[in-house]
């Protein structure tokens, strides 16, 4: 996931350059109209598949990285509506959701859609398979965070098919808030997981999350009171780079472990 962030910057620095160093986007986001597409949509798409895989330490950083992951790859998949005023080779349709975008929104929150379905089946066959061989029942954390997935699927399949602008409208920003919340309150669980623990761990992961409330609020602040036009692509940048030092920190703390040891019970948990 490191080595994805890292690739994306790339991709945004060498369309920067290949654009005569003129400007950079007002957000990432809005490179998805750029040549830097490709890239951008595999990375999200990629890095969420990571963040669902992943096990989580706890059960509720296990839901939020779940949660994050799936919100990362609709971020990729559904476009901001808002196009970039300069670009090295326009890439798409200008017109924002409609058009050729809009087909390719159809295509890929259908195939997405799909996937979700897959795996929440899978899921129940799995905990069906488990308790029938004597494993016993998921306990109540997965079987309620089950139930939200179930609802939320279906919602999401209700809203796009019936009110397909409503959805596309706020789809990208929705999602791309609910991964970076996610990310930073998972950031928080293991500061908070090392409060009477090892301090330089407790240290690291405390000026991670202050640095990213510190870029939303001091960021946000001034792109209140005057025009600057690159306060999200600054925040997004702050986020994801800070989300890269987190999980390079976390890959060195449980090298090793894998999980930090915690209470577990005989339930089904996958």
């Amino acid at each position: 996931m490191v080595a994805l962030v890292v690739g994306l910057a790339a991709a945004v620095l060498f369309e920067w350059s290949t654009d005569h160093h003129r400007c950079f986007q007002a957000s990432i986001s809005a490179y998805y109209y750029t040549p830097v597409r490709p890239y951008f949509v595999s990375a999200l798409v990629a890095i969420g598949v990571c963040l669902v895989c992943l096990r989580g330490n706890t059960d509720p950083e296990d839901i939020l990285l779940n949660v994050a992951g799936v919100a990362a790859a609709v971020v990729g998949l559904v476009p901001t509506p808002r196009v970039g005023a300069c670009m090295s080779t326009p890439v798409g349709s200008r017109d924002g959701v409609r058009g050729v975008i809009a087909g390719n929104v159809a295509n890929n929150v259908f195939a997405l859609l799909i996937a979700g379905a897959v795996g929440l089946l899978v899921f129940a066959v799995l905990v069906v398979w488990w308790s029938a061989h004597g494993g016993g029942w998921p306990a109540r954390t997965t079987v309620v965070a089950f139930a939200f997935a179930v609802v939320a699927e279906v919602a999401a399949t209700f809203v796009f098919y019936t009110a397909r602008s409503f959805f596309l409208a706020p789809a990208h920003a929705v999602a791309a808030l609910t991964m970076f919340g996610c990310i930073f309150v998972v950031v928080s669980l293991n500061a908070a997981a090392h409060w009477n623990g090892r301090r330089w761990l407790r240290n690291t992961y405390v000026v991670i999350a202050s640095g990213m409330a510190l870029a939303l609020l001091v960021v946000g602040l001034v792109a209140l009171v005057t025009t600057w036009r690159h306060a999200t692509l600054v925040i997004e940048g702050v986020f994801i780079t800070l989300f890269a030092a987190f999980w390079s920190v976390q890959t060195h703390e449980l090298w090793s472990a894998g999980l930090r040891p915690r209470r577990t019970s005989t339930a089904f948990s996958p």
